[in-house]
């Protein structure tokens, strides 16, 4: 989905703003947290519950861990 995708653009300007400014560890532990939620959450999503399955998307984007 192209949410999952915008969300990894987001994801990774601010995990790497942080990572910088943190230190790596916290920031990567974090996010792994942010997609692990956001993945079980997507199994809660109704039969027809399209934009809450795309907003979901886009979190387990955003907290997609790239590679550092």
């Amino acid at each position: 989905m192209l949410s999952a995708g915008l969300g990894a653009i987001f994801g990774s300007i601010a995990w790497g703003r942080a990572g910088d400014k943190f230190g790596r560890k916290g920031p990567l532990v974090a996010a792994i947290a942010t997609f692990s939620v956001a993945t079980g959450l997507l199994a809660l999503v109704p039969q027809d519950g399209w934009a809450l399955m795309s907003m979901i998307r886009f979190i387990v984007g955003a907290g997609e861990p790239a590679p550092l």
